[in-house]
Formats: C-alpha cells, sequence, structure tokens
C-alpha cells in the first residue's frame, strides 16, 4: 500500500511521521528506513523526531539514489551491481571521449555535428580539449536522459522508434549505443530487471519505506516505488 500526506509545514509532517513510527512494524527488531532529500534534512528530522520521541533509534535516513540502488543490489544480487556504477558521470564522460575518438563515430556523415565542434574546420586536425569539454557536457545530458528520458534510451537500443524520425537518426543515439557497448547494462536496464525479480524476491526489502519532505521524484524511481 502507498499511502501520500501531502503538507505545507515540514512541523507538521514530523509529528505525523512520528506518530507513523509508534506503529508497531511486522518486526520489531527491523530499522525503519526515511528517505530524504540531502544530508541537511537527515540532521533536521533526526533532532525534530528526537524532541517528539525522547529518542530515535534504529533509523536509516538514505538519500533517493543511494536508497534505491541499494534496493536494487539486494533483488540482483551483489555481483550484479558494481561497486562503483559505470554510467556515473566522471566515468561517463571518458566512455563518451572514447567513443567520440573513433574513426566509424566522427566519419559517419549523421555524426557530422558533435565532429565540427571538435575539429579545426581550417587544419582537419582535431583539439583533444574540446573533445573533453563536448564528453563532459554529454555526459550531464546523458545522466538527465537516464532518469527523465527513459523512452529515448529505450526506442534508440530497440530500434523502435514511437517519437520522430529525427530522433531516430540522430546521432546522440549512435553514441550511446556504443557507449552502452562499452560499459554494459545501464540503470535502466538494471531497474527493469529487479522489476521482474521483485515478486519472487521480496525478502531483501525493508518492511516499510517512509519518504519524508521530497515534493518531486523522478519518474523511473517513483514507479520502482509504485510497484
Amino acid at each position: 500500500m502507498l499511502n501520500f500526506y501531502p503538507g505545507n509545514r515540514m512541523e507538521d509532517l514530523v509529528t505525523l511521521l512520528s506518530r507513523l513510527l509508534e506503529i508497531p512494524s511486522e518486526n520489531a527488531l527491523s530499522e525503519d528506513v526515511i528517505v530524504v532529500q540531502n544530508q541537511g534534512m537527515h540532521h533536521w528530522l533526526s533532532l525534530e523526531l528526537a524532541s517528539r520521541r525522547g529518542v530515535v533509534m534504529n533509523t536509516r535516513y538514505p538519500l533517493p539514489g543511494h536508497f534505491f540502488w541499494g534496493i536494487i543490489k539486494g533483488i540482483l544480487g551483489k555481483e550484479a551491481i558494481p561497486e562503483v556504477s559505470p554510467y556515473g558521470r566522471e566515468i561517463l564522460i571518458w566512455a563518451i571521449y572514447e567513443s567520440l575518438g573513433r574513426e566509424p563515430f566522427f566519419n559517419d556523415q549523421q555524426c557530422q555535428e558533435p565532429k565540427k565542434y571538435w575539429f579545426d574546420a581550417n587544419t582537419g586536425k582535431a583539439d583533444a580539449l574540446k573533445r573533453f569539454q563536448l564528453a563532459r557536457e554529454l555526459a550531464d545530458l546523458f545522466e538527465q536522459y537516464l532518469i527523465y528520458r527513459p523512452e529515448w534510451i529505450s526506442a534508440w537500443e530497440s530500434g523502435r522508434y514511437t517519437l520522430s524520425d529525427e530522433l531516430a537518426n540522430h546521432w546522440q543515439g549512435k553514441l550511446w549505443k556504443d557507449i552502452a557497448q562499452q560499459l554494459g547494462d545501464h540503470p535502466l536496464t538494471l531497474v527493469e530487471k529487479a522489476l521482474a525479480q521483485l515478486p519472487s524476491n521480496t525478502r531483501s526489502l525493508p518492511n516499510r519505506i517512509f519518504v519524508f519532505g521530497i515534493n518531486a521524484l523522478p519518474p523511473i524511481w517513483m514507479d520502482f516505488l509504485k510497484a
């Protein structure tokens, strides 16, 4: 069951949360999980709960990303999830940098737009710094696609386009497929695998989950939470 408790005063929401925490869970020794937006909220909330209840024990305050990836790791197993995601910005930049420099990519007629940015139009020589700058911007962009445009990622990988022909032939799609071949399963694939195994693997899930003071979650995490 998924319950929503909206409010425009944090103090009122803390009072409600405190009452909800008093409801016994199935396992009296299990920890309570309260997902918060940032560490500042964690600190403030723990103090507010302690002031109302006298003491707060056996409670964890993960941030959304860490919480959901912890759940996925529990479902799929530690061996299926790397300790450091290859799709994190720091690694993704270098994977994009390498893909941009592959001759089949930058010589493709559909991929001339990025090539024009980091190749000197007069001398025809490549500029490594501009190539890195472009990779950095694209890493930020692809991170946003994974969260807010998962249908684009799926369309590029499956070849089934329900949006526009422009998306089908866009050079970013070719770049993404090359990156995915380098790095392996990306977050959307891991989420799909976790959802498929969820009905038969509930032992790794918390007895109950509270999401506190977060105005919005990306669609991918909201769908996962509902499941």
